[in-house]
C-alpha cells in the first residue's frame, strides 16, 4: 500500500534544487570523519539556518545525506566510479538522492537508485 508523504515526514522527498544547495552548504561536514552525532548536529544547525521557513527540511535533508554516502560505498557505485567516464556521476547521483523514495529504514533500495541513476544517464546521453 503505497501512501504519499506527508509534509513533515522525514522521507518525503526534497526539491532538487534544495538538496543540491543544502549539499553545498554542508559538504565538506558530510564526507569528514569523526564523531557522527557532533557531525550530524553541525549539519541541522547550518541546514536550520539555510531552511528557517521549513522546520521538517532538515532532518529530511539529513536523512537523504546520509543515504547517499552509505549508496556512495556501494560496490556498484566504485565500479562506477572507477570507471574513466565517470564525469558527473556525483551530480547525477545527488540528483537522485533529492527525490528518490527512502526504504522504511530511511535507506535507498540500490536496485532502483541505480536504475534511476541509468536512466538519467541516458537521458543526458551518458551511458
Amino acid at each position: 500500500m503505497h501512501h504519499h508523504p506527508r509534509p513533515r515526514d522525514p522521507h518525503a522527498p526534497v526539491p532538487e534544487r534544495d538538496f543540491l544547495q543544502a549539499y553545498e552548504l554542508v559538504y565538506e561536514l558530510v564526507w569528514e570523519s569523526g564523531d557522527d552525532r557532533r557531525r550530524r548536529l553541525q549539519i541541522l544547525e547550518r541546514l536550520d539556518t539555510a531552511f528557517p521557513f521549513h522546520p521538517a527540511m532538515p532532518r529530511r535533508i539529513l536523512l537523504r545525506l546520509g543515504a547517499l554516502a552509505e549508496i556512495w560505498r556501494h560496490p556498484l557505485m566504485q565500479a562506477w566510479r572507477a570507471m574513466p567516464t565517470a564525469g558527473g556521476l556525483g551530480d547525477i547521483a545527488l540528483h537522485v538522492a533529492a527525490t528518490h523514495p527512502l526504504s522504511e529504514q530511511g535507506w535507498f533500495i540500490p536496485q532502483s537508485f541505480f536504475a534511476e541513476m541509468l536512466r538519467r544517464m541516458d537521458d543526458a546521453g551518458r551511458a
